[in-house]
């Protein structure tokens, strides 16, 4: 099997595994997909998904594919580029497990504490 693809397997922007042993397969740099890394993600190939999410092939509503970003619940947009802001009314809490540190939940803020090392400030 051999890569498919205009003059250039793999479009330039990936590898093709056609030796003897090989798929057929292009196998994409990172920050393009598609069957010929045809495919560049959201917040270009040099910081895919502003380096804050995943790039991941669907289908589109034509049935053609197009390269998403997956962002994860602390960013949004196209590329993953903008942080969700925390609600100022969230109450953050600070477990103590069998330690003599609080473990830290997802978005609390930093704890301080005075020389004598017992009372937050």
């Amino acid at each position: 099997p051999q890569c498919r693809g205009p003059c250039t397997p793999c479009q330039g922007h990936g590898t093709c595994d056609d030796g003897a042993a090989g798929s057929g397969a292009c196998q994409c740099d990172a920050g393009y997909k598609g069957r010929d890394c045809e495919l560049e993600c959201p917040g270009g190939a040099a910081s895919p998904c502003s380096g804050n999410g995943e790039c991941v092939l669907r289908l589109g509503a034509s049935a053609d594919a197009v390269a998403l970003c997956l962002c994860p619940p602390a960013w949004f947009g196209d590329a993953c580029q903008t942080a969700v802001p925390e609600p100022q009314d969230v109450c953050h809490h600070w477990p103590f497990t069998n330690s003599l540190f609080p473990t830290r939940t997802p978005g609390s803020p930093v704890l301080f504490f005075d020389a004598a090392g017992d009372t937050p400030s």
